[in-house]
């Protein structure tokens, strides 16, 4: 796990760290935003998905909620919904996951 100032840090996180362990969770193609509101989530998929390969998994934690709107907004502006086959876990309606 690794601690990144959200909106600021993602570009410089992106760029500076193409080696250790979170990067390389995100080259090998997962990602886990915790992030509910939308200029973090966005600038998140907008810096990390370029460097994730095809079948890379995006986990959600927030999608579709009516509380925290931001993270299915940034999805639907940075990579368009339509593009994507939304999968949700049997265990938490909260939960939710695309595959690239």
């Amino acid at each position: 796990m690794v601690g990144i100032d959200t909106f600021d840090g993602f570009p410089g996180f992106a760029n500076e760290n193409r080696t250790g362990k979170a990067a390389e969770a995100v080259d090998r193609g997962f990602s886990f935003g915790d992030v509910d509101i939308y200029e973090p989530t966005r600038a998140a998929l907008k810096h990390f998905v370029p460097r994730m390969p095809k079948g890379a998994i995006i986990v959600f934690d927030q999608l579709n909620s009516s509380l925290w709107p931001g993270e299915s907004i940034a999805l639907h502006d940075e990579l368009g919904v339509g593009n994507f086959r939304i999968e949700r876990f049997s265990w938490d309606s909260y939960l939710s996951y695309i595959v690239l």
